[in-house]
């Protein structure tokens, strides 16, 4: 008893002491926040690996790909049905993405996918924002773009189908966000998530003001005619003529994009003939120009209650191919980190490709540009994914990259080329061994191939049959076994180097004790000389130094799990007072946030190593009280 009591008594009261806890306390939240973050970074690799690229992994490495897959992926899910639960095709090629209203060109990794199938074998659904908040409506296929409106009752509102779907979501809105703040830059408003158009309305608008200029026009040359002007004040009236044409002109471009019903089509030529017969009555007297405008205001007037007609939430624009653009794509995120949409759900984006032949050089035929509608984004929090990749529907790329089955020329015998893709990923049934079902599958791709091969004769599917020799499976892990066996060494490196540095609190605890037993020899001999033990002596400075290594390690481990959960938000207030002091580089180290996730089991090895090496440096400081002679040290003092 006595021992625990002196031990806690010289914590207490030996300030000394405080400099060693210190040592304890820094060098276990050093290695504790070193451990967690570069754990944190291979554990988010291993994770985003296998959430993006399924189990296993068919790959001739190769843009033009192999042959035969249906036919595999049958066979599989026929040989295997216990073992393979999903697998799906993908295309990788690389084309060029613009936005045409800003004339924004980026390069871009086009990957091709059956996007039900992608759910069913990877994570990829986790990633799209849309589809998080409006379930079951993002898709590849061909689409408008779904515009707000107002319904009945005057308020914004989406398309039926997007409501229902956001509803279903269990969404609510910001209790701060206001009703007017709906929709604005893309922020939360009262329609939802993410940022919707409205097209019609601005045509309305562009229509309503347009009217408003031709009646400001009609009003001044009324007044000229009641002034007695000359036609010779016509000038001015013939420039605005020329901008209300102009603006004409948008506004029809701006319908014909719309696609409207063809009464307001109608409408609008009704709207652009007046204007004309405006300008031809301008050349004359005020009279005959004042009616043509009455005529040209009417005609607006009766444009501007079609569009308003219009304001109907729905669906607008030609039926374009979906495609979901990576978020970095869209623009960096701002200061808090959070991203805006600078683009409405829907918008059309133009998509070039690099079409390959079956021998895999550029096709002869110019580089097709497709438009699409930008119909979700994908936040995989890969940077290097997300600022490089667009997906497209599967069927569609097969067909522009001539993937698809290609008809063969007479000379070369006639008939179809098989379809091709770049890869399969396929996901496994819980519980099996990665490594083992990877040889299983080889084996059976090597069989699979042998068998076509003997069967088809030498002759033009000659490429098709060569490229089978060279795909392999892959596991997740040994796709990215490269990346991930470098960080496991740096991080037991690094480890290693913050170990031998925490060697210092070894040596700290050592020098204090040795310090306070020199002091309290005295005391020493007199324990000793009432009965203590030169074991029991020994016992009280082990655990005065296990007392500090808990101690320090408490604090030291509270300390380094608050740094590591507030790791982000430490590295946004070092950039807001100096830009240069930016630590953690999405374009470096492919993640867009830090690792802030502590393990209880690096707490538990680090918190014993560090009581373990306290108790380690008192030793040298118990023997020294265990040699104590209490006769001796009594008479000395």
């Amino acid at each position: 008893m006595y021992k625990l009591f002196l031990s806690l008594r010289y914590l207490r009261r030996r300030r000394i002491a405080f400099f060693a806890i210190a040592a304890v306390t820094l060098c276990v939240a050093m290695v504790l926040i070193v451990v967690s973050v570069l754990g944190g970074f291979l554990d988010m690799i291993q994770e985003r690996s296998r959430g993006l690229l399924g189990d296993l992994i068919l790959d001739n490495q190769s843009l033009q790909g192999f042959a035969w897959y249906e036919e595999f992926i049958d066979q599989l899910k026929r040989e295997m049905p216990g073992e393979v639960v999903a697998a799906t095709p993908v295309i990788f090629n690389y084309g060029i993405l613009r936005f045409p209203d800003s004339n924004i060109t980026k390069p871009v990794r086009i990957v091709a996918i059956r996007l039900q199938e992608a759910y069913e074998v990877n994570d990829f659904k986790r990633s799209l924002f849309y589809e998080k908040h409006y379930p079951g409506t993002t898709t590849l296929a061909e689409q408008q773009q779904p515009v707000y409106g107002w319904d009945e009752n005057g308020d914004p509102s989406l398309p039926p189908e997007l409501k229902a779907a956001l509803d279903n979501s269990g969404w609510k809105p910001p209790t701060d966000t206001k009703p007017d703040q709906a929709e604005q830059g893309g922020t939360l408003g009262a329609l939802g998530p993410g940022h919707y158009d409205m097209p019609q309305l601005s045509a309305l608008f562009a229509a309503d003001q347009l009217t408003m200029r031709a009646e400001e026009l009609l009003n001044r040359v009324r007044g000229t005619a009641t002034d007695g002007g000359s036609g010779d004040s016509h000038a001015p009236v013939e420039a605005e003529l020329e901008a209300l044409a102009r603006r004409c002109e948008r506004l029809r471009e701006k319908l014909e994009e719309l696609r409207p019903p063809a009464g307001t089509l109608e409408r609008l030529q009704d709207f652009a003939a007046a204007l004309g017969r405006a300008n031809t009555a301008a050349q004359g007297d005020d009279a005959g120009l004042a009616l043509a405008l009455e005529e040209f205001v009417e005609a607006g007037r009766l444009l501007t209650a079609d569009l308003y007609a219009l304001r109907r939430p729905g669906y607008l624009g030609d039926r374009l191919p979906g495609v979901i653009i990576g978020l970095d794509l869209l623009g960096p995120p701002n200061e808090k980190g959070d991203y805006e949409r600078p683009w409405p759900r829907g918008e059309k984006v133009l998509l070039t490709f690099l079409p390959l032949t079956r021998r895999g050089v550029l096709s002869g035929q110019q580089a097709p540009v497709k438009a699409m509608r930008y119909v979700d984004d994908s936040r995989t929090g890969v940077y290097e994914i997300d600022s490089l990749c667009v997906y497209v529907d599967f069927d569609f790329v097969q067909d522009v990259l001539a993937m698809s089955p290609q008809r063969l020329t007479p000379e070369l015998g006639g008939g179809l080329t098989p379809a091709r893709t770049t890869q399969i990923q396929i996901k496994l049934a819980g519980g099996l061994e990665a490594r083992r079902m990877r040889d299983r599958i080889q084996a059976e791709w090597d069989g699979f191939a042998a068998r076509l091969r003997a069967e088809t004769p030498p002759g033009p599917l000659d490429a098709e049959i060569q490229q089978l020799s060279w795909v392999k499976v892959e596991t997740w892990e040994e796709r990215q076994r490269q990346f991930t066996d470098a960080i496991k060494k740096e991080k037991v490196l690094v480890t290693i180097l913050f170990g031998v540095v925490s060697v210092v609190a070894v040596v700290l605890v050592g020098c204090v004790f040795y310090m306070i037993v020199q002091e309290k020899t005295r005391d020493i001999g007199i324990v000793k000389s009432i009965g203590a033990t030169s074991l029991g002596v020994a016992a009280i400075f082990i655990s005065y130094g296990a007392a500090v290594g808990v101690v320090g390690s408490a604090l030291g481990t509270t300390i380094g799990c608050l740094f590591v959960r507030y790791i982000n938000e430490i590295q946004e207030l070092l950039i807001r007072i100096n830009p240069e002091l930016r630590v953690w580089s999405r374009e470096v180290y492919v993640f867009d946030r830090i690792p802030d996730t502590v393990k209880v089991f690096d707490i538990t090895w680090i918190v014993a190593v560090a009581i373990a090496a306290s108790m380690l440096g008192s030793v040298v400081a118990a023997w020294r009280a265990a040699r104590v002679w209490p006769v001796e040290a009594i008479r000395y003092e």
